[in-house]
Formats: C-alpha cells, structure tokens, sequence
C-alpha cells in the first residue's frame, strides 16, 4: 500500500517534522529520514518500527528533488 493512502504512515512522518520544528532544525526529506531513524531505536512494537520503517522508505524515493516534481505533477502547478 502507497504511504499517501497510509494513515500510519503520515502520522510518523509528521511526529518527525514536529520533531525537528521543535528544535528548530531544517525539514527536508533526508533529514525526516535521519530523525524517523532515531525515531525507530526508541521503538518497542514491532507495528511501530514496520510504519517508520515503511516511512523512511517512502521518504527515500524523494531524496532528489527532480523526481519529486516528475511523481507528484500538482506540485509543479
């Protein structure tokens, strides 16, 4: 299932970008990738580490900012 559809999913990726807004750090995609890794040594259900896991990967197929406009067309409206 895609991570748009994943409520799990939008749920950690947020509780990341809060994370770093709260200390006041720069949101981008690899660093929502660094903090869901931190995020995940702190995890003790294995649903929870599935979701961050599920997470970053989805993160990861942004990390060029060139194929972020060619997936998702209405950014580039």
């Amino acid at each position: 299932m895609s991570i748009q559809h994943d409520e799990k999913g939008q749920v950690v990726i947020g509780e990341a970008a809060l994370a770093l807004a709260l200390s006041e750090k720069e949101i981008s995609v690899n660093s929502l990738i660094t903090q869901l890794s931190r995020m995940e040594m702190g995890c003790v259900t294995n649903d929870r580490i599935q979701s961050i896991a599920n997470a970053r990967d989805w993160l990861k197929s942004f990390e060029h900012p060139q194929d972020v406009a060619a997936c998702l067309p209405y950014l580039n409206s």
